[in-house]
C-alpha cells in the first residue's frame, strides 16, 4: 500500500510498512539514505522490488536488512551511494546474489560489507571502481566477475572472503588497494595484470592457499606485509623495478624455500622474513646498507648467509632462533651489531675486515670455537677471517683463559700462538684444577723461558 511509502518529490524517505515482500512504488526515482536503516521493521523485510525509473539508492538505504534474501535492480539505477560503514547493503547477512544493472560506474564503499551469505555477484562493464570494504566479511562468495574496465580495487574490496578461489583481473586494472584480498583463505589462482602501478598494504595477507605470485614490472614498492601469512606461497617472481619493501612483506610463508631480491634495494626492513621456516638460501643484494630488527627471526631452515661490504648495522634480533645457521660471511669493516642480533643461533661468524671485538660476546666466543677446531684439525679458513681470529687472540691473550679452561680447543690454539707471557702462567695455574690444564700450562712455561 502506498501509505506505507513517504515519497518527496520522487524521493522516497521513509517506510512504515510491515516488511515482507516490498515492491517499490512506480514513481520513486531515488531511495533516500537510510530509508529501511533504523526503521521498526528492517528484521522483517524478506525481498525487496526497486522499480524502473530509479536513478540512485542512498548510502544505508537497506543497511541490516538481515533477513532479505532478495533484491531485484532496475535497468535505469546509475549510483548507489556508500560511505564507511555506511554501505547501502551492509550487513544484509540473508543476500545469496545480486546483480547490478549496466551504468552503474562504482561499487560504493561498504556496499555488501557483511553480507555473510552473498555467493554470487554480477557486476556490469561500466564499473570502473570496487571501493573500500565492499565485499568484506562476505564469506559466501564463490562466484564475482571483474569488468574488463575496472581500474581499481579498493582497501579491504574482498576482504575475508574465504570462498573466493578465483578471481580473473582485466588488463587496465591500475590499483590493488591495502588488504584487497586480506584473508581469502581459499584463493588459488592469480595473475596480477601488468597494467598494476600500486599494491598496497597487506593486500594478499592470510591468503593461505596461494602458492605462486608475479608482480608485475613497474611497481616500485611492496608495501607492508603484503604476502603475510600466505602460508603456501613457494614462488614469488619480482622485477628489478622494485626499489624498496616494507616491513613483513614475506611474515609467516612458512612454505618458502628461497626468494630473489633485486639490486637497488637498500634496507631490508623488520620481518621481512620472519616465520619463513622453510627459507633455505637467501642472497642479500649489494645495495643493501641496513638489516633491521627481526627481519630473518625464526628461519629455522637457514643454514648461512654472506652480509655484503655495504651493510653497516645488523639490529636487535635479526637472525634470532635461526636454529640451523652455522655461518655468516660479513665482508664489510663497519659494522655494528646489536647484541641480540644472532641470539637463539649457534652461529660461526666469518669475517673478513671486521674485528672479532666488534661481534656481539656470545657471537665472537662460537665463532672463536670454531676458528680453534679448523685450525687443530688442518683446515685452512679464509685468510681474512684467519687474520682477524689470530690478531685478537694475541691481543686479548691471557683475558681469554676462563673460556679456554673450559673448551680445550680453545686452549690448545692459545698455546701454539704463543699467546700467554710467561709471567702469566702461574697466576693462570691458580685458576684451575684441572690436571690435564695445568701440565699444558707447565709445559708452556718450560718451553718458555
Amino acid at each position: 500500500m502506498n501509505e506505507d511509502f513517504v515519497i518527496e518529490n520522487g524521493v522516497l524517505t521513509e517506510y512504515h510498512g510491515p516488511g515482507g515482500d516490498v515492491v517499490i512504488p512506480e514513481g520513486v526515482t531515488e531511495i533516500g539514505p537510510e530509508v529501511f536503516f533504523n526503521n521498526h521493521c528492517w528484521a522483517n523485510v524478506t525481498s525487496v522490488t526497486i522499480p524502473e525509473g530509479v536513478v540512485r539508492i542512498g548510502y544505508s538505504a537497506f543497511k541490516t536488512c538481515k533477513n532479505m534474501t532478495k533484491v531485484v535492480l532496475p535497468k535505469s539505477l546509475r549510483q548507489i551511494d556508500g560511505e564507511y560503514l555506511k554501505g547501502a547493503f551492509m550487513w544484509c547477512g540473508g543476500l545469496t546474489s545480486v546483480t547490478i544493472p549496466e551504468g552503474v560506474t562504482e561499487i560504493t564503499e561498504d556496499m555488501f560489507n557483511g553480507c555473510e551469505a552473498l555467493q554470487k555477484a554480477v557486476l556490469p562493464e561500466s564499473v570502473r571502481v570496487i571501493a573500500r570494504g565492499t565485499f568484506d566479511r562476505c564469506k559466501a562468495l564463490s562466484s564475482i566477475n571483474i569488468p574488463s574496465g575496472l581500474k581499481e580495487i579498493g582497501v579491504g574490496a574482498f576482504g575475508d572472503c574465504v570462498s573466493l578461489s578465483h578471481v580473473d583481473l582485466p588488463d587496465g586494472l591500475e590499483v590493488i588497494g591495502g588488504a584487497a584480498f586480506s584473508g581469502c583463505k581459499g584463493l588459488e589462482d592469480f595473475t596480477i595484470p601488468k597494467s598494476v602501478k600500486e599494491i598496497g598494504f597487506a593486500a594478499f595477507d592470510r591468503c593461505e592457499s596461494l602458492t605462486r605470485m608475479e608482480i608485475p614490472e613497474g611497481i616500485t614498492k611492496l608495501d607492508n606485509h603484503i604476502f603475510d601469512r600466505c602460508t603456501s606461497l613457494r614462488e614469488v617472481v619480482i622485477p628489478d623495478s622494485v626499489q624498496e619493501l616494507g616491513n613483513g612483506v614475506f611474515e609467516g610463508c612458512a612454505s618458502l624455500p628461497a626468494v630473489t631480491l633485486p639490486e637497488g634495494i637498500p634496507d631490508l626492513h623488520p620481518y621481512l622474513l620472519q616465520g619463513c621456516t622453510a627459507l633455505r638460501e637467501f642472497h642479500i643484494p649489494e645495495s643493501v646498507t641496513e638489516i633491521k630488527n627481526n627481519a630473518f627471526e625464526g628461519c629455522t631452515s637457514l643454514e648461512e648467509i654472506t652480509i655484503p661490504a655495504g651493510v653497516t648495522i645488523i639490529m636487535e634480533e635479526a637472525f634470532r632462533d635461526c636454529a640451523s645457521l652455522r655461518q655468516v660471511t660479513i665482508l664489510g669493516k663497519d659494522v655494528k651489531i646489536s647484541a641480540s642480533a644472532f641470539a637463539g643461533t649457534e652461529a660461526e661468524v666469518i669475517v673478513d675486515r671486521l674485528g672479532l671485538g666488534k661481534l656481539p660476546k656470545n657471537v665472537r666466543f662460537y665463532t672463536l670455537f670454531r676458528f680453534a677446531q679448523r685450525y687443530l684439525s688442518g683446515e685452512e679458513p679464509p685468510a681474512g677471517h684467519r687474520a682477524q681470529c689470530l690478531k685478537y687472540i694475541k691481543r686479548v691473550g691471557a683475558k681469554l683463559f676462563p673460556l679456554a679452561k673450559e673448551h680445550p680447543a680453545i686452549l690448545e690454539l692459545l698455546l701454539r700462538e704463543r699467546c700467554f707471557k710467561p709471567e702469566d702462567i702461574p697466576a693462570l695455574i691458580e685458576q684451575t684444577e684441572d690436571e690435564s690444564t695445568i701440565a699444558s700450562l707447565k709445559t708452556y712455561l718450560s718451553h718458555s723461558l
